[in-house]
């Protein structure tokens, strides 16, 4: 073997030694973190320590990196290294885990020097809840053998459950730690979540306090709980029984006595008796006795007999006894002797047991009659007072007695009581017989008010001068009740006690003005129990005072010319008397560097210095102030346009209403021309028809009828004319049915008949026509005149032939008496016709055209009626015998008149039946021939 040179080999050495202590120096892991789980709220430490590191350790949740090597990187406060660098310790602790810490942590140490990056495994932190009860366990009152059952479950859970009685462990988890098998444990059907304590045929013994509790786990952060105590109360069967029963006792005549019979669960009925006779039933005093009754509370079972007014009858033996009902038995009590003391000195007013709060005044009551001893109160055996007199001792601490002394009373007041006054009170009277009452007084701890007490009330938000309200304080429980006391910060002020139906409460009345305005007003509220005063407030008062600020300004409206310049002035008095003024443009105030305004000395009056276009209808607002009032009156601008001055306006004005002056007078004379001309239209017209109708006035305007025959025998005639009588006979002629033969008009009255022309008169046998005639009117279709219609109808009646010859004389006699009285009916027809015919114009009807045919009858049938008075004149001229001188009456000149006269009513005739031709045809043509005109010849 060939052997190395001393160089070679120290530089072997050399390398080979570096390399082992290479290999000596690499980074490793001591300890690499591992998955924990921990309830919210607890800390987690991820641990890892290295070896011979070189490196920048790291930690990394879920690949982002969260802190290097002793500093945390993230930001996050609740995260920290705890550093040993000695022993290469780097571990990640985490305070109050939250649920967003969950995740998986990594330990990273970087490669340097001679060393490479070495990684830990994954540890997964996990965060549960912290366990928690969902039901626990409750009070149980049972019977003997009943079973019973005490819940308890636990979400969460992860230590161990456990069922305590008293400090006893009965069961762990689901196992039974005690010697009796009447113990389960039931999870009804939630295992791990319900362990329900449940205890068959139970006994008096498993009376106690029960409770669950879980146990902690310390490597999850999990705390123990404990649930509340439930009390188990386990009785024997409920069975009424006495609790207090009736004991012998002495009473004084006229004093008040009171045997005690108290019964717990009872079933039956309470019955008193005395003397072995039953005078009571439950509450009724069954013996009619006035003087007895029963007192207590009913719910407690206490049936109290209580003798009102003691007499000697009352005394004697009593007891009381419950009924069997239910599976209660029968019970008697124990036998009492009532004694009435008659004579001597007594008591007839005893204390009575009571209870006080703890700073409450409490008053014992002692009367005593027939007084020959000292009358003493005593406390626990020591001596309070001896008759009216009571030991200074006492009096200091609030101990008196008070009551009328010439009436025996002897009331021991006790003022702010104290725990030290709970004792046994006696009333004793020396003297014979020596008598004495017993009480006891029991003093409790006073109650403080409601938490929030007092609270104070302010009946209305609205508050208005002159109202008056009540402020009002209210305390809730207590005992004793707390004192009340209102104050203004000032004084106190005397309150008002009124009623509650709960706690107490004290008013304070005030009338609101602006002398209270901004007022604060407390209440205190003073207890025993309180360490300091408790208070409420109400207030500053805000009042609603009445305005005492008359305030405007003018002019409201202010016309002004642009650029002009103009003013308002603000007018303000108030009482007391306005202090200062402001002025607002828009709601905006208006201050002194505006240059569009300037202010006078006192400010109440605002001057524009150029109106601007602008400030047209803008609104000026002055408000004025004086300390307890502050009103506002507003006004404002009117920019008017320069063209358009004042007398401008003015003058238009003035033109417009000259104008409007002329229109009327014009429009008043049209009116009247229009209403004058239809006036003298109507008057015309009016006229025209009178001019008609001055004819008709003459004669008759009515229809008339004509009969002229030869030697016709003519009866008196009718209203409306001449008829032939179709019964009357031939010739016969009368007004009741000259109708028969004619025509009936649209009206339904007959045409009355008209003269035929024929001369000479009517005779017997002759034969005769009859013209009958009806009038109609029409009026224009345009507004023209009336105009009058005719159309005659024509009937030939032909008289029977019948022999002319007649003895003369009877036909003179006839003929006398005929001609008179045609003259009458003449007369009378004329009379009518005339009354028909001022009617008929008075009423301007339908008629009042048709009166000139009417007229052209009449005056043809009196021309013939004159004709042939003449002729029988004539002929009685003729007949009568004259002497030789008498001269005879010249015919020739009678028929020339009667020539004339039919001459001229022919010629009337033609010209009115050319007129009324006339008329008919242009009817006709108007009317379109729908009034047809027809002549009938019968």
């Amino acid at each position: 073997m060939k052997r190395l040179a001393p160089p070679t080999l120290a530089i072997f050495l050399v390398t080979f030694t570096a390399l082992i202590h290479s290999a000596a120096t690499q980074q490793s892991f001591l300890v690499q973190p591992s998955s924990i789980t921990k309830v919210a709220g607890s800390d987690a430490t991820f641990t890892c320590s290295v070896q011979d590191k070189e490196g920048t350790l790291s930690w990394s949740k879920d690949g982002g990196t969260i802190s290097s090597d002793g500093g945390i990187t993230n930001g996050n406060s609740r995260l920290s290294i705890v550093v040993d660098t000695l022993s290469g310790v780097y571990n990640l602790q985490i305070s109050t885990v939250l649920s967003s810490d969950e995740g998986t942590y990594v330990c990273t140490v970087a490669a340097a020097g001679t060393s490479t990056e070495i990684i830990s495994t994954g540890a997964t932190l996990t965060v549960s809840t912290q366990q928690a009860f969902q039901t626990t366990p409750e009070d149980v009152t049972a019977t003997v053998g009943d079973t019973v059952s005490l819940t308890c479950s636990v979400s969460d859970k992860e230590g161990s459950l456990t069922w305590l009685k008293g400090t006893t462990v009965i069961s762990s988890e689901t196992t039974i730690l005690v010697s009796d098998t009447r113990i389960s444990i039931v999870d009804g059907g939630n295992s791990g979540v319900q362990y329900d304590l449940q205890i068959t045929n139970s006994e008096v013994d498993d009376t106690g306090e029960y409770k669950c509790a879980v146990t902690s786990v310390t490597s999850t952060g999990q705390e123990a709980i404990e649930s509340d105590v439930a009390q188990v109360t386990v009785s024997e069967p409920i069975v009424q029984r006495f609790t207090t029963e009736p004991s012998s006792t002495q009473a004084d005549v006229d004093n008040m006595a009171t045997l005690y019979c108290v019964v717990e669960n009872l079933e039956g009925n309470v019955l008193w008796y005395k003397d072995n006779q039953a005078i009571s039933e439950n509450r009724e005093i069954t013996i009619g006795n006035n003087n007895l009754a029963i007192v207590g509370d009913e719910a407690a079972g206490e049936y109290n007999l209580r003798v009102l007014v003691a007499e000697e009858d009352d005394e004697g033996t009593y007891y009381c006894k419950c009924t069997a009902a239910g599976g209660s038995t029968e019970i008697t009590s124990s036998v009492a002797f009532l004694d009435i003391n008659s004579e001597g000195q007594r008591l007839t007013m005893t204390p009575v047991s009571t209870q006080a709060r703890v700073s409450a005044t409490v008053t014992l009551y002692c009367q005593v009659v027939n007084q020959n001893g000292n009358l003493l109160w005593l406390q626990d055996g020591k001596t309070i007072s001896n008759n009216r007199e009571v030991n200074a001792e006492y009096t200091s601490t609030g101990f008196s007695l008070i009551g009328n002394e010439t009436l025996g009373e002897y009331f021991l007041q006790i003022e702010d009581v104290s725990l030290d006054d709970a004792a046994t009170y006696i009333c004793a009277v020396t003297g014979t017989p020596s008598t004495s009452a017993t009480a006891q007084l029991e003093v409790l701890e006073a109650v403080a008010p409601d938490t929030g007490s007092p609270q104070c009330y302010l009946p209305s938000n609205e508050l208005a001068e002159g109202v008056d309200i009540m402020l009002i304080c209210s305390s809730q429980g207590g005992d004793p009740e707390p004192t009340l006391v209102w104050s203004n910060g000032a004084e106190d002020l005397q309150g008002v006690e009124l009623d509650a139906a709960f706690g107490i409460r004290l008013g304070l009345p005030l009338t609101l003005g602006p002398e209270i305005q901004g007022n604060t007003y407390t209440c205190t509220s003073n207890h025993v129990t309180y360490t300091e005063l408790q208070t409420c407030v109400i207030g500053p008062l805000v009042i609603n005072l009445i305005p005492r600020i008359l305030i405007d300004v003018e002019p409201s409206v202010l016309e002004v010319i642009e650029g002009q310049q103009s003013e308002f002035r603000c007018n303000a008095t108030g009482d007391p008397p306005v202090t200062g003024y402001m002025w607002y443009y828009s709601e905006t105030k208006i201050n002194t560097t505006d240059r569009r305004f300037e202010h006078d000395e006192g400010n109440t009056v605002l001057r524009i210095v150029s109106a601007e276009k602008s400030m047209d209808n803008s609104k000026i607002r002055c408000e004025a102030k004086n300390g307890i009032d502050t009103q506002s009156a507003t006004a404002s601008i009117k920019i008017v346009d320069p063209a358009l001055n004042e007398d401008d306006t003015l003058s238009f004005r003035f033109l417009a209403a000259v104008v409007a002056l002329i229109g009327g007078i014009i429009l008043t004379a049209i009116i009247i021309a229009i209403v004058i001309y239809r006036v003298y239209k109507k008057r015309r017209d009016e006229d025209d028809d009178d001019d008609d109708d001055d004819t008709d006035d003459d004669d008759n305007d009515d229809d008339t009828a004509h009969v002229i025959s030869k030697d016709a025998q003519v009866s008196r005639s009718g209203k409306k004319g001449l008829v032939v009588p179709p019964h009357a006979g031939p010739g016969v002629l009368n007004s009741a049915n000259y109708f028969a033969n004619g025509k009936a008009n649209k009206k339904g009255r007959s045409l009355p008949p008209i003269q035929n022309g024929h001369s000479g008169p009517p005779l017997n046998l002759d034969h005769f026509e009859v013209v009958y005639e009806t009038h109609s009117k029409k009026k224009r279709a345009r507004g023209g005149h009336k105009k009058k219609k005719s159309r005659i109808i024509k009937h030939n009646v032909v008289d029977p032939v019948n022999d002319r010859r007649k003895d003369r004389h009877a036909s003179e006699t006839d003929g006398r008496r005929s001609r008179s009285h045609d003259r009458k009916e003449r007369e009378r027809d004329r009379d009518d016709k005339r009354s028909r015919s001022e009617s008929s114009r008075r009423t301007r009807d339908s008629k009042s055209r048709s009166r000139r045919d009417d007229e052209m009858e009449l005056d043809r049938y009196d021309d013939d009626r004159r004709r042939s008075d003449r002729r029988e004149r004539r002929d009685d001229d003729d007949r009568r015998p004259r002497s030789r001188s008498e001269g005879r009456h010249s015919s020739r000149r009678d028929d020339r008149e009667d020539d004339r006269y039919e001459s001229k009513s022919r010629d009337r005739h033609r010209t009115k039946s050319a007129s009324g031709d006339r008329h008919r045809s242009r009817d006709r043509e108007d009317s379109g021939d729908r009034s047809g005109h027809r002549t009938k010849k019968v």
